[in-house]
């Protein structure tokens, strides 16, 4: 009755006009992309937040961070100074570990 068959699927005849049914269906697209960039921006931040705390470096990043040699950063590992991260057999250093070196 309001349905017709075209090819196995069934058809629904909606009771717009074209141009009104574009006009809703742009609204509805406005309104989702502005709630997902508004969810990807929350998001963002909080990561971005943390991920600058958590960031990590690795011992070439840190000797050029620091303007050091790697046997300072090795010699500083040995008498705590800084508190490495293992992981695999790859060394790195939290960001936030070495921004209280620096303070130190």
């Amino acid at each position: 009755m309001g349905e017709s068959n075209v090819r196995g699927k069934a058809a629904i005849i909606f009771s717009y006009d074209p141009e009104e049914f574009l006009e809703e269906l742009r609204k509805l697209i406005r309104e989702e992309f502005r709630f997902a960039v508004t969810v990807f921006q929350s998001k963002h931040e909080n990561i971005s937040n943390r991920s600058a705390e958590n960031e990590l470096m690795k011992v070439r990043e840190l000797c050029q961070f620091l303007k050091v040699s790697k046997p300072t950063i090795y010699d500083w590992i040995k008498c705590g100074k800084l508190r490495p991260i293992r992981i695999q057999s790859r060394i790195y250093f939290l960001r936030k570990d070495i921004d209280q070196l620096l303070k130190s």
